[in-house]
């Protein structure tokens, strides 16, 4: 839970998978249950598409023969995420995050309540009801404050989304700032560099250039500090080449654009379903800036550097 809570991914698996191999040989099935269900989030956020349903799955199989009301809601949601993210079945999402929030509520859990809120929020948004998303955007943070600080991160991430894909940059701002507070506060150097990326998204839409230089700047820095331990900087290399194309340097963003695909590939970090639009209109706004020709040699170019080269070629070029 600390190498979660720090953003050390990498440390958390290991520690996931080495824990659900102890409890299955004591044969406890809470711990099981648990196990599944940490390897699971982990597979739905660090998108592993076969893994996901199959874990939470077996966890939920678990936490109902024991009859652990905790474990049932919260594996429900993270079917939710599963069914959002991964497989745009919205209706799906719908009904296991009313299913959790209903647990939730009988247990008087409002942290954990105001996280599925927010999941079944999202979900409202996606189907295009922005009035509902919104209000359930809004209870969820309500619940949340004053009890778990970290459990703010996911509605206030979401608070920006919503914010930004309607063009209300300051709420989109301020969300993130708050989000970076907290990221710093709980030590999770890899949340804060995720937030300064998005920060350097909406400096730059707002027409804040050096601001967005210098959000972007420190991200980078953040990550490379972080190496292995930390997520793959994809977002905030994809996020960069955008922003590079649109200073006008279309070979230097075509070429982060090539490495942050190698890396991609490499580390096997899939686009999620629910975020292919997204990615597609970057790499159509990195390509449609330069020729043919010249957009297909730069990106070979950046596909030969190593992570540790990309980020600081981009940070030569914001």
């Amino acid at each position: 839970q600390l190498a979660w809570t720090v953003g050390d991914i990498a440390s958390a698996r290991d520690y996931q998978k080495e824990n659900l191999s102890i409890r299955r040989e004591l044969g406890d099935k809470k711990g099981i249950a648990d196990s599944l269900s940490c390897i699971g989030y982990d597979a739905i956020h660090y998108p592993d598409f076969a893994s996901a349903r199959p874990l939470c799955e077996e966890s939920l199989a678990l936490y109902r023969e024991i009859d652990d009301r905790a474990g049932i809601a919260w594996t429900l949601g993270f079917l939710g995420w599963t069914a959002h993210l991964l497989e745009c079945d919205l209706a799906s999402a719908r009904a296991y995050f009313e299913q959790s929030i209903a647990i939730m509520r009988e247990l008087g859990d409002p942290a954990a309540t105001g996280t599925m809120v927010n999941g079944l929020g999202d979900v409202l948004f996606a189907l295009g009801d922005t009035d509902s998303g919104r209000a359930l955007l809004e209870e969820s943070l309500s619940l949340i404050r004053g009890t778990d600080q970290s459990s703010l991160v996911r509605p206030l991430r979401s608070k920006f989304a919503a914010a930004y894909r309607e063009g209300d940059y300051v709420t989109a701002q301020s969300a993130l700032e708050e989000c970076l507070e907290i990221n710093r506060e709980i030590g999770n150097q890899a949340g804060a560099a995720e937030a300064l990326a998005e920060l350097g998204k909406v400096a730059s839409a707002r027409g804040n250039l050096a601001a967005a230089r210098t959000c972007f700047g420190e991200s980078l820095t953040i990550f490379g500090e972080l190496g292995s331990s930390a997520p793959v900087p994809t977002h905030c290399l994809e996020s960069i080449a955008c922003f590079v194309s649109s200073q006008g340097n279309s070979e230097h963003a075509a070429a982060i654009w090539g490495a942050a695909q190698a890396v991609r590939e490499q580390c096997e970090i899939h686009v999620p379903p629910v975020e292919r639009l997204e990615h597609d209109r970057k790499k159509a706004v990195v390509r449609s800036a330069s020729t043919k020709s010249s957009y297909a040699r730069a990106v070979g170019q950046g596909r030969e550097m190593s992570l540790k080269e990309a980020i600081a070629y981009a940070r030569r070029v914001l």
